[in-house]
Order: structure tokens, then sequence, then C-alpha cells
């Protein structure tokens, strides 16, 4: 009995590990869709780049970058 009961004991950890596998290759795969699916949104110009909302948070050096390109291309008159 104790022999069933280790036999599946392992079959269900290994059952957990290729579950928690496929979930996380099914998070890479939709998130890089939705980077492709904004990236051909904003080159058919759909969309401006601006308009979109980040999907991840950003690095606190990104943003500070991404405001000063926002504030020196409202200076320049959007060109």
């Amino acid at each position: 009995m104790d022999v069933f009961k280790k036999g599946f004991s392992i079959a269900k950890e290994q059952a957990n590990a290729v579950s928690e596998a496929v979930v996380s290759s099914v998070n890479t795969v939709a998130t890089k869709t939705v980077e492709e699916a904004e990236n051909i949104a904003v080159t058919s110009g759909v969309v401006r780049k601006e308009d979109l909302r980040p999907s991840a948070p950003q690095q606190e050096g990104e943003a500070s970058k991404e405001k000063e390109e926002v504030a020196e291309e409202a200076q320049s008159g959007g060109d």
C-alpha cells in the first residue's frame, strides 16, 4: 500500500511541475502576442505609441527617460 501512495505522490509532483511549466509557457506566449499586436498597431498608424499603456511596470530610470523624451518632443512641436 505504501508503494502505491509513494507512486501517486511522485505522479502528483510531476503533474504539478508540468502544469507550472505549461502555465509559464502560455503566459510568455500571451505576453509576446500582446507586444507584437501593439507593434503592428503602432506601425500601421492605428494608434500612437504614447496612447498605449505600459504592459509591465517600468524601471525608475526608464520612466524618467521616457518623460524627458516626451517633453523634448513637445518642445520641438512633435516632429
